[in-house]
């Protein structure tokens, strides 16, 4: 099985699409890491890369932050008409997930990092759900280190990023 993780470009509109975003997808790497071993993973970032939309993967996973939304939305709308199946997950999905899944096969809404294999599990037993939801916040003991294998040389400025928190643990109101 194979499977391609894509992030979508910055618009040029937008202040990281004019300085050509070039820090590696943590998110991404970290969800690579997750998958079983056995498994291919690749990862386009196409601030740095085209897409081929002739891939032979089998599943293709697209995160989203708010400004790269619509662009994730062509990708995976591009995508479902060539027959592939399409995960979409991140920020925005996680706040929109009925909006996003007018584009995709499933979303994921929350971290992806433990329902990650399930995803998996079901697109293989032909049986993908249309919502996973992990709601509670992830513990960096279970967080995977990043696959940084998987961007070398592709034009980074470096690789060697970490993260030191993730979400919010306070349920404040605005």
């Amino acid at each position: 099985m194979k499977i391609l993780l894509i992030v979508p470009g910055w618009s040029s509109s937008n202040l990281w699409g004019q300085i050509r975003f070039k820090f590696p997808p943590l998110s991404v790497l970290t969800l690579a890491s997750a998958t079983q071993e056995d498994i291919h993973v690749a990862i386009i970032d196409e601030n740095l890369e085209g897409i081929n939309y002739e891939t032979d993967a089998d599943l293709i996973g697209i995160t989203a932050m708010t400004p790269q939304a619509i662009r994730a939305y062509e990708i995976a709308d591009e995508f479902r008409n060539r027959g592939k199946k399409v995960v979409l997950g991140g920020f925005h999905v996680s706040h929109l997930p009925e909006e996003a899944s007018n584009h995709a096969d499933a979303v994921v809404i929350g971290e992806a990092d433990r329902i990650w294999k399930e995803v998996i599990k079901d697109f293989q037993g032909s049986r993908l759900k249309k919502i996973y939801k992990d709601d509670e916040l992830i513990s960096f003991s279970e967080v995977n280190i990043p696959r940084r294998d998987l961007v070398k040389g592709k034009g980074y400025l470096f690789t060697n990023t970490i993260q030191t928190t993730r979400g919010c643990p306070y349920e404040c109101e605005f």
